[in-house]
């Protein structure tokens, strides 16, 4: 009976360390003194114990400094919850969930072992004082139905620093709304295995930039630009327009499925080895008055282009530039509209990646 009392004993001690806690900011005021929102909102986060949620109502708060989220704590945040930045800092939001790749560093009230980690919902307004969320040294988390505004360097940043897996960012609106900010990249990762669905990333110089690693799927990402930090003389480009790419993939074996370049000095600028892009489209607004745009420009790697459609809008309008040791074979041979005057002239049939340089420059 004593050894089962004494078993019994360890066993709720066990449960009880690795108790979860959940918590609402409403639970956590600012103190005194305090003029912004950043102080309550990491001892609300501090509080999350053992894998907790945080949630956040609608309302509008400020930061004048970083929120760290290192104890594997999800964040939620209701669709009206907006947070904008008041004071210069790196990121708005720092996450990196260290414990999840050092088992041993994490406390003994943790388990580090807790996948589908999140941030959710609401909108972070970096004003142009900072980037917007970094999301590092993760296994397995979840970005979704999230807003991010005017990030000075990055909307999103995926693995800046780390070496994080799997993740899931679906739903996500990445925008600049304010002059100054160009040479800003809405989404950026060097985070591998991972999926990104249903993404629209507006006026950022750089729309999406995946800049290592490998093996990441790519759906229904649409990048466009032209709206934010209007010329102040008449003829000029926008200011997020001037060298802009809508897509540029670095890292190896990136899938792209029905992405959409809209508007932007060069629309997909593919490096990374054993890349395919599948049903992408490509187009650009003349109303911004953008005509010297290249369509698909390649330094090195290898693409596999099939199903898509291209639009010239304009006479400087160049479909493929290829360099080095760049290699793209062609699939569907009537994907390019107005690229060529009847009758239309037909791509060389490959199996195997070949450099093509097209007959309209």
């Amino acid at each position: 009976m004593r050894f089962l009392y004494f078993s019994m004993m360890a066993f709720a001690s066990l449960l009880s360390a690795q108790a979860v806690q959940d918590c609402s900011i409403v639970d956590f005021p600012r103190l005194k003194g305090e003029t912004d929102d950043a102080p309550r909102f990491q001892r609300a986060v501090d509080a999350c114990r053992g894998g907790g949620v945080l949630s956040v109502p609608s309302g509008n708060y400020t930061f004048a400094r970083t929120l760290f989220v290192t104890n594997l704590c999800t964040v939620e945040l209701a669709a009206g919850a907006r947070i904008k930045a008041i004071a210069k800092m790196k990121w708005m939001v720092e996450i990196n969930h260290m414990w999840q790749w050092e088992l041993k560093t994490a406390p003994r009230d943790v388990n580090p072992e807790i996948y589908n980690l999140a941030w959710r919902g609401g909108t972070l307004d970096a004003d142009g004082k900072a980037s917007c969320i970094a999301i590092d040294n993760f296994r397995h988390f979840t970005l979704e139905n999230a807003t991010f505004l005017n990030g000075r360097k990055y909307g999103v940043g995926i693995e800046t620093t780390g070496r994080g897996y799997e993740m899931v960012a679906r739903n996500i609106y990445i925008k600049t709304l304010i002059p100054g900010l160009a040479g800003n990249i809405g989404l950026y990762s060097r985070s591998g295995d991972s999926h990104y669905t249903d993404i629209i990333v507006v006026d950022y110089t750089t729309g999406v930039h995946f800049a290592g690693d490998a093996s990441n799927w790519l759906t229904r990402i649409h990048v466009w630009g032209g709206l934010a930090g209007h010329p102040p003389k008449k003829g000029e480009l926008p200011e997020m327009l001037k060298n802009s790419v809508c897509f540029r993939i670095d890292a190896a074996s990136t899938f792209m499925r029905d992405c959409y370049a809209d508007t932007g000095a060069i629309c997909y600028w593919i490096n990374g080895w054993e890349c395919r892009m599948d049903g992408c489209y490509s187009y650009n607004n003349p109303w911004f008055k953008l005509n010297d745009v290249l369509t698909i420009r390649q330094d090195n790697g290898s693409l596999w282009c099939d199903n898509c459609m291209f639009n010239r809008m304009t006479p400087e309008t160049r479909l493929y530039e290829g360099r080095g040791d760049a290699k793209i074979a062609w699939g569907d041979n009537n994907i390019f509209r107005y690229f060529w005057k009847a009758p239309r002239r037909k791509l060389p049939p490959s199996r195997e990646p070949v450099v093509w340089k097209g007959e309209d420059r």
